[in-house]
C-alpha cells in the first residue's frame, strides 16, 4: 500500500468537517488551498464532497438534514466501533498480558537464582529483562497495527450494478 501523507489526512479531515458544516461557500486557508493545488488525490476528494449534494439534489428523499446526518455519521462511525470492541476485549487481554509477563519472569528468576545469592536481585533482573523484551516486542507490534489501521481508514469507491 502506498504511504499516506499526514498533510493529506489533515486536509481530508478539514474538508469533511467543512462538508458536514453544510456551509455553501467556504474560504479555505492558504495552506489548504496550496495543498489542494499540489495534490491530485485531495483535490479529487474535495471535488467529490462538493459535488455530492448535486448528485442527490433531485432525489425526493434528499434533504439538507439527511445530508448533515449522513456526513456526520460517516465522520464519527469509526470511533464508536473501536471503543465497543476495546471494552469487550480489555479483560481477557489484561489477564493474558499479566500471565505472559509473569510466567517468563518466573522461569527467568529460577535460572538467575542459582547465579545470585539474593532472591530479590534475581527477581528484579528477571522482571527488568522480561519487561524490556516484552515491551519492545509489544511496541513494535502496536506500531505496525496502528500503521495498518490508519492506512485502511479511508473512503473507498463502491460500484453497484
Amino acid at each position: 500500500m502506498a504511504e499516506t501523507n499526514p498533510d493529506c489526512l489533515e486536509v481530508c479531515a478539514t474538508l469533511l468537517k467543512n462538508a458536514v458544516s453544510a456551509s455553501q461557500e467556504v474560504q479555505w486557508p492558504s495552506r489548504l488551498a496550496d495543498h489542494l493545488r499540489g495534490c491530485e488525490n485531495c483535490r479529487l476528494y474535495a471535488e467529490g464532497l462538493r459535488l455530492a449534494p448535486r448528485l442527490f439534489a433531485d432525489a425526493s428523499l434528499y434533504r439538507p438534514a439527511l445530508r448533515q446526518r449522513s456526513l456526520a455519521a460517516i465522520h464519527e462511525a469509526h470511533g464508536s466501533r473501536d471503543l465497543k470492541l476495546g471494552l469487550l476485549l480489555a479483560p481477557p487481554v489484561i489477564v493474558f498480558l499479566l500471565l505472559s509477563f509473569l510466567i517468563p519472569a518466573y522461569f527467568c528468576e529460577q535460572l538467575l537464582s542459582s547465579l545470585f545469592d539474593s532472591a530479590l536481585t534475581a527477581w528484579l533482573i528477571s522482571l527488568a529483562a522480561v519487561w524490556t523484551i516484552g515491551g519492545t516486542a509489544g511496541g513494535i507490534c502496536l506500531a505496525m497495527l496502528l500503521r495498518r489501521h490508519m492506512q485502511g481508514n479511508r473512503f473507498t469507491e463502491a460500484s453497484y450494478g
